[in-house]
């Protein structure tokens, strides 16, 4: 479990990258960024966990991005563009492949002790500035993104594969499958209409207290448990690049290239659950 800060009572929240999708979104300058920094910086210090996304400026993910050409795709030019539907193509594959295991093995989800092993590795699917990569594709690239992100959230629990959203205004249209995100963390948002499609079973008292918020404060929203207001741990970026680029190259890709002398994700599940 990833600990990114505190709540009211004193207690650290914490997420747990192989369980729950996630929505991250705040308004500039809300906090959003650093808290993502914080999360990620310390997923990518977990052996086990896998990151891979899309991020159309490259600032959030370039520092992971380092020898994994396949694992993620930066910018927003026709090329990385396209570059982004094969990544997300891959991690479909992925995801395939995985549950198509699961069900020659008789099992329904990728046990613990299984994505826990480096060899498998839990996936966490980050889409940075989600509604700016929308925006850039056009219609039929946008479709098929859509298409990908929507199967991803849909069944990609079971294989140990999970989106992390990261958004400045929630929109309808960029939370397609909203109901699959089991885990929200909202930082002070332009207005209540926002709160509510993100939070619906906030308070009046809540959702003023989120649209006035501090930077660096907000909502954990995770099913089945109380809403939590808490401050974000602070990071610079400058700290998170340098621990993300350090921890990143201790991994081998998840999507290698053909003759690359590296481990495959791919081929182990099967040999570590036996």
């Amino acid at each position: 479990m990833i600990e990114f800060g505190t709540d009211e009572n004193g207690y650290r929240v914490r997420f747990h990258p192989a369980k729950l999708h996630t929505v991250l979104a705040g308004r500039t300058r809300s906090g959003k960024s650093v808290t993502a920094y914080r999360i990620l910086a310390e997923c990518a210090e977990v052996p086990w966990v896998r990151l891979v996304g899309c991020d159309p400026t490259g600032i959030l993910l370039g520092p992971a991005s380092a020898g994994k050409p396949d694992d993620f795709a930066l910018g927003t030019s026709p090329k990385a563009l396209e570059h982004a539907i094969a990544v997300l193509k891959n991690i479909e594959q992925l995801m395939d492949q995985r549950i198509s295991k699961l069900m020659e093995l008789g099992i329904d989800q990728i046990p613990e002790h299984v994505y826990t092993d480096p060899r498998v590795g839990a996936v966490v699917v980050v889409l940075e500035e989600y509604a700016g990569l929308l925006a850039a594709a056009d219609k039929k690239a946008g479709e098929e993104i859509r298409r990908i992100v929507g199967r991803i959230l849909r069944e990609g629990s079971k294989a140990a594969t999970h989106v992390m959203s990261i958004l400045q205004r929630p929109e309808a249209a960029v939370l397609h499958d909203r109901a699959q995100y089991a885990r929200a963390i909202v930082m002070a948002v332009e207005n209540a209409d926002s709160v509510k499609m993100l939070l619906p079973m906030t308070s009046p008292e809540e959702v003023e207290r989120l649209v006035s918020s501090k930077p660096g404060r907000g909502y954990l929203m995770e099913a089945g448990e109380p809403l939590r207001y808490f401050r974000a741990d602070y990071v610079t970026y400058e700290a998170y690049a340098a621990i993300v680029r350090e921890a990143s190259a201790r991994k081998q890709p998840v999507f290698p290239r053909q003759g690359a002398d590296s481990s495959d994700p791919r081929q182990h599940l099967e040999e570590v659950t036996n």
